[in-house]
């Protein structure tokens, strides 16, 4: 398969389009070309010749078909009520395969558009002499999803921008909502974006509410977090920032652009407080069931209030305060919490509208971030995968050229020095000749040895994994080289935490390794020198790290250290810090070369940690 047909790949590029249409979408807020440009994908990636999009009309509780493609009228006209009698009996996010008359429909099938609990649409799609696989129809399933969310927030901003004809500000606000605009498309970083728009609503410009309070729904989906807070915690802090932006005379887009430009986030007593709280969904309190009935709550009578729990006056204790629900597809991501607890102005049915919009925004928001962040993730392991498999056929390849030449020079090499060694020994052999002998001997060991390590290059044993303690296989290592390390009048220090530390790997293969590691120590410094070892665990990992006085390498051959047959050394195979980094790496372990600000140069191996 090819790089361009692979499913990983085809499947990137769907979401990147997907990703495109909501962008351009949410940037002109607009809906009507959505129809159109979702098609388009449907007959690039699916091969859709047929679709009718079906939706409920702004102020009416009735769906109807709002575009179709591929279709006449007087067929879709003839079966309509087929249709939607069958979206009215839609009550999941499943598809539906469609039954109609007539040769030429073939495999209808019916994909709902849900916001919350309420089934707003459908998707209607015709394949011609095939059925959706189980993949196109999840992805299709996906896309719908996706849908939903960005033709309610491309609605809402329309009705908004209604609302605001006959408001002197609307020339401000039109400002606001285009810098907001220009903030969400040019930044993917989430909390800039959520500041971005929290920010616009508190903005008199906006809605001006004195609080503006985020919470998401964490992983688990069994808490809500505090993520945002934009305001202040007392009457007297929140005249000094006005006071302090009627001095600024800033413009309110200008306050939006920086905090993109400048990566702002909020810095109030109240945000910090938000950080550290958390609600459980089985909470009693209005918070927690504004999520689990994905409904708003607005709280202003004293029986009201009294529907608040500790939790959740535990930050904002106001009398009053409206809590709508951040909703994608049927999931609740969060809620998003306002107040005018010092202006005492009054939240009316409009602006808990308005609210909604805004909850529509950060649910497109969240939800596209999200995919982004999935995006780029998918993105950078499909690189690895695809760099590491053009490495593994090139070792392959190198394995086998190199396997067959250390077989072919092996057998007359050990002859060749074999018969020098012999002639060098006869009380017959001229001094002269005795040394050159000697050279012979001494050259073909070194080639012998060059060509061992390319055998172990190319065939290892497949790990064979023990628990053990680190610091002992450590301390045995180095003291079978102690000999070599006193020869060159070396200093070792080894630094361990106190206590044991356990793994689970191959105990040969460690030996190995942190052997090719004190050997490289020893090789790279001259006398006098010196080695350090530290071991330590964090994390579930346990680390080690080697350290030595050697000269280092620059930073071009500090990136190819670990190829084989690289080395900085007269003499060397190039195969040692291979040899290390591949037994580590099928030990599932990580190896990394450092280079520190003295130009020496330190090793650290991590290994996951095993409980003794």
């Amino acid at each position: 398969m090819t790089e361009s047909n692979s499913p990983d790949i085809h499947m990137l590029e769907f979401f990147r389009s997907i990703c495109s249409l909501g962008s351009e979408s949410l940037l002109q807020w607009e809906s009507e070309s959505i129809p159109e440009k979702t098609f388009r994908l449907l007959q690039r990636f699916f091969t859709v010749q047929r679709a009718v999009f079906f939706l409920r009309e702004d102020d009416e509780m009735t769906i109807a078909p709002i575009h179709f493609f591929g279709i006449c009228s007087d067929d879709l006209a003839d079966d309509l009520p087929l249709y939607l009698r069958a979206i009215h009996k839609l009550d999941s996010s499943n598809s539906v395969d469609l039954i109609t008359p007539g040769s030429h429909r073939r495999h209808p099938k019916l994909f709902p558009l849900i916001r919350g609990n309420y089934v707003e649409g459908a998707l209607l799609v015709f394949m011609e002499h095939r059925e959706l696989t189980d993949d196109e129809n999840n992805q299709i399933s996906l896309l719908c999803r996706y849908l939903v969310s960005i033709f309610y927030s491309c609605r809402t901003m329309k009705k908004l921008r209604g609302h605001l004809i006959d408001s002197r500000r609307i020339g401000e606000r039109q400002a606001l909502l285009y810098e907001l605009s220009q903030a969400l498309v040019s930044t993917h970083k989430l909390d800039i974006r959520l500041h971005a728009i929290l920010t616009a609503v508190t903005l008199e410009e906006g809605l001006g509410f004195n609080r503006t309070i985020l919470y998401l729904v964490n992983d688990d989906k069994n808490a809500l977090f505090g993520k945002m807070a934009i305001g202040s915690e007392t009457k007297e802090e929140a005249e000094r920032i006005w006071a302090a932006m009627e001095r600024d005379n800033q413009l309110p887009q200008d306050k939006i652009r920086r905090i993109v430009t400048d990566d702002l986030m909020p810095v109030d007593p109240l945000h910090q407080r938000l950080l550290a709280h958390r609600i459980p969904l089985d909470d009693s309190g209005v918070f927690a069931r504004c999520v689990r009935e994905q409904q708003a709550f607005r709280i202003r009578s004293e029986v009201e209030r009294s529907m608040l729990s500790e939790e959740d006056k535990y930050i904002l204790a106001s009398d009053e305060l409206v809590c709508v629900p951040i909703i994608s597809g049927a999931e609740s991501l969060g809620i998003i919490i306002a107040d005018y607890g010092f202006s005492k102005t009054e939240i009316t049915a409009e602006k808990i509208q308005f609210l909604w919009m805004v909850a529509n925004i950060l649910a497109a928001t969240i939800d596209s971030t999200r995919k982004f962040e999935s995006l780029v993730k998918l993105n950078n392991e499909l690189r690895s995968t695809r760099e590491a498999l053009i490495r593994a056929e090139k070792m392959s390849a190198m394995s086998d050229l190199t396997s067959q030449l250390a077989h072919e020079i092996r057998n007359p090499l050990v002859a060749i020095g074999g018969f020098a060694r012999q002639l060098a020994r006869k009380d017959t052999a001229h001094p002269e000749d005795r040394q050159k002998l000697e050279i012979i001997y001494s050259e073909t060991r070194r080639i012998e040895k060059i060509l061992d390590n390319s055998l172990k290059f190319t065939g290892f044993n497949y790990p064979q994994p023990e628990v053990f303690e680190i610091n002992t296989v450590v301390k045995a290592t180095l003291n079978v080289l102690r000999l070599l390390f006193h020869e060159k009048k070396m200093t070792v220090e080894f630094e361990n935490r106190p206590g044991k530390i356990f793994i689970e790997i191959d105990p040969d293969h460690f030996k190995q390794v942190l052997h090719n590691l004190f050997m490289n120590s020893l090789q790279a410094q001259e006398e006098g020198g010196w080695v350090y070892v530290r071991t330590s665990a964090s994390d579930g990992f346990a680390d080690i790290e080697i350290r030595d006085a050697g000269i280092g390498v620059n930073q071009r051959n500090l990136d190819r250290l670990f190829e084989p047959y690289f080395t900085t050394k007269s003499g060397g195979s190039g195969l040692g810090l291979y040899l290390v980094r591949k037994m580590v790496e099928l030990n599932h372990g990580a190896i990394s070369a450092i280079r520190n600000a003295d130009g020496s140069l330190s090793f650290k191996l991590k290994f996951k940690q095993k409980e003794s």
